[in-house]
Formats: C-alpha cells, sequence, structure tokens
C-alpha cells in the first residue's frame, strides 16, 4: 500500500522526505481506523448474540415460573380432599382392623357352640322351649334372643337357621308395639321386607314373639309365645368381658 501511495506521488515523496514520513503516519492511522471498527464491530456482533442468549433464558425462566405456580396452586386446591380421602381411608382401615382382631379374640375364648359374626355372638340351641324360657336360658348365657339391625346379619342368621323356626327376641307382650329383648330399638321400615308373606297376622289375637320360619330374606312370623321352638341367643361383645 505504500509503495503504491508513493508511486501515485511522484519524486515528491521520495523515502526520507517530510511528505513520505507524513503520508507514512496517515497510512498507519488509517489501518488503526480499520481495525479499531473491525474490532468494535466484532464487540458488537458478540453482545447482540449474548443478549439474545439472555433474552431466551429469561423467556423459559418465566414459562417455568408460570408452570410452577400453576402446579402449586393445583396441589393447594387439591390438598385438602386428598388429606380428607385419606384421614377417611385411615379410619375405615383402623376400623376394619379392629374389627377382625376383635373377632380373632372372640374366637380364641367362646366356647365351640357359639357362632362369632361381625363381633357379636351367637348361640344356636338343638332345645325347643317356650318363648320365655328361650329369653331366660339366653339371659343366663349373659346374652339375649336375638335382634337383627341390618340386612347382612338377617343373611347371616336365616341361613344358619335354614327355615327350622328358632326363636328371636321381637315381641309384644309387655306392649302394644314390637321390642326387642336386648333394649336394640325396633324400626318398623328398617325391617318391613323381613316379614314372610302376609305376617304378621296374629292369628287368633295370640301371636305375639316371632321366630325365623323360613330359609328366606323374608323369614319372619309372628307366633304363639307358647309354642315350644329351638332359639338363638345374642352376646354383645361390647357387654362382655370377651371384649378386649
Amino acid at each position: 500500500m505504500q509503495r503504491a501511495l508513493f508511486s501515485q506521488l511522484g519524486p515528491r515523496a521520495e523515502k526520507g522526505s517530510p511528505l513520505a514520513g507524513l503520508l507514512l503516519r496517515r497510512s498507519r492511522m488509517d489501518r488503526g481506523r480499520v481495525s479499531e471498527n473491525v474490532l468494535e464491530k466484532n464487540k458488537t456482533l458478540e453482545a447482540e448474540k449474548i443478549y439474545r442468549i439472555l433474552r431466551v433464558i429469561h423467556i423459559v425462566l418465566v414459562l417455568l415460573a408460570l408452570i410452577l405456580a400453576a402446579v402449586l396452586t393445583v396441589m393447594v386446591l387439591l390438598l385438602p380432599d386428598l388429606q380428607e380421602q385419606n384421614g377417611q381411608l385411615k379410619e375405615m382401615q383402623a376400623s376394619n382392623e379392629a374389627l377382625r382382631e376383635k373377632n380373632r379374640i372372640l374366637i380364641k375364648k367362646v366356647p365351640e357352640s357359639w357362632i362369632v359374626h361381625n363381633g357379636s355372638l351367637y348361640y344356636f340351641s338343638c332345645v325347643a322351649k317356650s318363648w320365655e324360657d328361650a329369653e331366660r336360658s339366653c339371659v343366663s348365657l349373659g346374652s339375649h334372643l336375638t335382634s337383627v339391625t341390618s340386612v347382612s346379619e338377617q343373611e347371616f342368621i336365616y341361613k344358619k337357621a335354614n327355615g327350622a323356626g328358632y326363636w328371636m327376641g321381637l315381641n309384644k307382650l309387655k306392649s302394644s308395639d314390637w321390642r326387642w329383648t336386648d333394649g336394640t330399638p325396633y324400626n318398623e321400615k328398617h325391617t318391613n321386607n323381613f316379614w314372610a308373606p302376609n305376617e304378621p297376622n296374629n292369628l287368633g289375637d295370640n301371636e305375639r314373639c316371632v321366630q325365623f320360619l323360613k330359609n328366606s330374606i323374608r323369614s319372619w312370623n309372628d307366633n304363639s309365645c307358647f309354642y315350644p321352638a329351638m332359639y338363638i341367643c345374642k352376646w354383645d361383645c361390647k357387654a362382655s368381658a370377651l371384649c378386649p
């Protein structure tokens, strides 16, 4: 570049002359400016590149923060329900385990003639007695003639009774209303489907005690309390020393 510049100026720009020195300094200054411009441009491009990268990172972080906030909101909303369901599940498991443990203890302690079902004990007699004598026999064993408080209990008893006509604790001896001897409240609506068809009919105005007459869910029959029949005693674990 210097040679081209000297050749254009001719003899005036001979080496060593003041003009040649001036031209040389100017040439060096021009090269310096070019280098500075290139360096500055490179710095600008690098800065723009870094800015774009940082902007992308910023957007990604904002999106992640929004997603995290949404997840936390859902968890906060669902947490009470989950805790309640978990608590109910634990209560059911504890109740179920307590019932199984009660049955295990009762099975170990009761005589073989008693049957364990859902935490209660049942004795199916082999001797026929009048209703009142049957109740006295149950009381002597620390129990009463059985009551029926649920469909599952009714199914358990009538299947075991198998239509043999066992006495139960339902009677009208001391009242015009049906009552259980063990003090369980009588729920007419709840037990209406347990009566045999066309029962109770109080035939001869003398049927004030009830027995399991049929091998069916609808097995109840009112009969004379003096009629001799086998009987079923029910032992409530809560009123017994057998309970843990």
